[in-house]
């Protein structure tokens, strides 16, 4: 989470991206940079209360047009989420929906519904109200 990509003249700090292994820069011990200077491959946004979805959307075409494949903007208070692909205007999906991430993960479909059920805050038994 929050790798710094630098490209194109200006970096983003995603709140989750995605690199496939072989684009993954690797330090002399063996683990990976954190000096990331191309576009991530999957480039997620989830907005907070406080945050510019305007400014937010440009980040992502940006993203995008410089050879991100997937963008991804999660709209917690609205449940929707924004999916963004090359050469095609974003899809929103609602509640009913599934994110395909294909071509970059082939066969991983995560419905729009379970993304949302990660947000809800859980208690292990014993320690407090439900």
């Amino acid at each position: 989470t929050e790798v710094r990509h630098t490209f194109a003249g200006r970096s983003i700090l995603p709140d989750v991206s995605f690199q496939l292994i072989d684009k993954v820069g690797l330090k002399p011990d063996g683990t990976a940079s954190n000096v990331v200077s191309i576009p991530p491959d999957i480039d997620v946004e989830v907005i907070s209360p406080d945050q510019s979805v305007p400014k937010t959307h440009t980040k992502l075409l940006f993203s995008i047009v410089h050879g991100c494949t997937l963008g991804v903007m999660v709209h917690p208070e609205n449940r929707t989420i924004d999916v963004y692909r090359p050469n095609r205007p974003p899809e929103r999906l609602a509640d009913d929906g599934a994110i395909d991430f294909a071509p970059v993960l082939p066969g991983l479909v995560i419905p729009v519904a379970e993304v949302f059920s990660w947000m809800r805050v859980r208690r292990r038994p014993g320690t407090g109200p439900a």
